[in-house]
């Protein structure tokens, strides 16, 4: 990436020496990508206070084959297939070979193509680390309700809540997505249908434990607000922080997204739980992966891959 903006006009192809490895880093050779969401706004500048200058690799998730290793890597070997997560302050996927640090990669479930597997890493560890690490435990049913279950984050989380947390489940999504979510949602509304917002009258007829913003549409928080139970939890995939960072520069800005997370943090009930959908480089994500790969063998959760690039030209 060279600048700021649509692909055609920032995007370009470029040969450059395979990177030095560090002595903790694995060099994957990158059979498959993602393109999240996060790529496509880090395109268009969001985070360019934060992340790496231009010129950058974009990218993720990938999914590949270990063919480098350094010194003091224990847990992989050449030759293993494995999938995994750049973080957002390193140059991304988006290339032939990628150097990772082996407690961001683990082993590639069997059951998934290099492709199947590519989708899954960012969205899902984001999953886990912001709703499942602190997830209590119990008895009775609950009810969780997913805004827009459609995406990588919003399918593992309703599969994850559904299948190994019984919860009542209720999601919104397009109308291409209706039929594929009824299989493991409990409710899915179509919010494109006239009279669409019919599904926020539902809503406020129910008591939810637990509500997770997979698009981050704080227009909505009044909405939800009626409807969290005192001890329930908002989860929200689009926190404040790089983008005020955006606004206002690093030191204002760290100021204003603190504030405002006091703001949000008070219009709640004091015994509820905000909390920001942030993936974290801070921790050893093998281990999560580890977790989140017995969930696809076991069937727990299943992939889905909505299209296939093989090129960038077919990108847009």
């Amino acid at each position: 990436q060279i600048a700021y903006g649509t692909p055609e006009a920032v995007l370009r192809v470029r040969n450059l020496p395979l990177p030095k490895l560090q002595p903790n880093q694995v060099l994957v050779q990158v059979k498959a990508v993602s393109i999240n969401p996060l790529d496509c706004l880090m395109r268009g500048g969001y985070g360019r206070i934060l992340f790496p200058r231009l010129p950058r690799i974009l990218g993720r998730d990938f999914s590949g084959i270990v063919v480098a290793i350094g010194g003091l890597v224990w847990k992989h070997k050449v030759g293993d297939s494995v999938y995994g997560v750049v973080p957002v302050f390193h140059q991304g996927s988006y290339a032939t070979h990628v150097p990772v640090a082996e407690d961001q990669v683990a082993k590639k479930p069997s059951s998934l193509s290099h492709g199947a597997a590519a989708s899954l890493p960012f969205v899902s560890l984001t999953a886990w680390q912001s709703i499942f690490s602190n997830l209590p435990s119990s008895s009775s049913q609950r009810r969780a309700f997913v805004h827009g279950g459609s995406g990588g984050l919003g399918l593992f989380t309703i599969q994850v809540l559904k299948r190994l947390h019984n919860f009542h489940v209720i999601t919104t999504t397009g109308p291409a997505s209706v039929a594929r979510l009824a299989t493991v949602a409990d409710e899915v509304y179509d919010y494109t249908l006239k009279g669409g917002d019919h599904w926020k009258a539902r809503l406020q007829d129910k008591k939810i434990d637990l509500i997770v913003d997979a698009v981050g549409d704080s227009t909505l928080t009044p909405t939800w607000l009626k409807s969290l139970e005192p001890t329930g939890t908002f989860v929200t995939l689009r926190p404040p922080v790089v983008s005020s960072l955006d606004t206002y520069g690093l030191a204002r800005g760290a100021v204003a997204a603190v504030a405002e997370l006091a703001v949000a943090r008070g219009t709640y009930p004091l015994s509820s739980s905000v909390r920001w959908a942030l993936f974290s480089d801070l921790r050893n994500n093998r281990e999560d992966l580890e977790r989140i790969t017995e969930l696809i063998e076991t069937g727990v959760v299943t992939s889905h891959v909505a299209q296939t690039f093989h090129g960038l030209h077919q990108i847009e």
